[in-house]
């Protein structure tokens, strides 16, 4: 059971690790897209996020009951988190209460992170902060995912 469920998972980061890959790839090469100049940072921070990311898809898993209900919780899920945690929009045009609902999602720090390194010119040991914060996450959506994870 715990080989399956590791398997589950580790399918689930590879594959966002080749998608980002692709998406960095083709933002470099096709649209002019500059993330900085710290390939390092970059990688850490896409790492924490795709960590972060699988493990909330492992929490949400274990709230559906079909396969029906993941594939359009999942999708929900993503674009309320992308458009609260400001990846839509810049979060100083939210009101207060969202700005702080916001710093309990991964994408705040995720974008923040991604802002720093591309527009501010940081470097790796400037974004560890935020990488941090999406490993926090990462173990907490694990444990609660675990924790839930019915062995049926």
């Amino acid at each position: 059971k715990a080989t399956f469920l590791l398997g589950t998972i580790l399918g689930q980061l590879v594959a966002a690790w080749v998608q980002m890959a692709l998406l960095v790839f083709f933002g470099i090469h096709v649209l002019g897209i500059d993330w900085g100049n710290s390939i390092p940072g970059l990688v850490v921070l896409l790492l924490a996020f795709s960590l972060a990311a699988t493990a909330l898809g492992t929490l949400l898993g274990t709230l559906v009951r079909s396969t029906e209900e993941a594939g359009g919780l999942a999708p929900i899920t993503g674009m309320v988190m992308a458009l609260v945690g400001g990846c839509w929009y810049p979060g100083e045009l939210f009101p207060e209460a969202v700005k702080t609902v916001n710093q309990f999602l991964p994408t705040t720090w995720a974008l923040q992170g991604l802002n720093d390194l591309g527009l501010r010119r940081l470097g790796l040991v400037e974004i560890l902060p935020e990488a941090g914060v999406l490993l926090v996450f990462t173990v907490v959506f694990f444990v609660l995912g675990i924790w839930r994870f019915r062995y049926e």
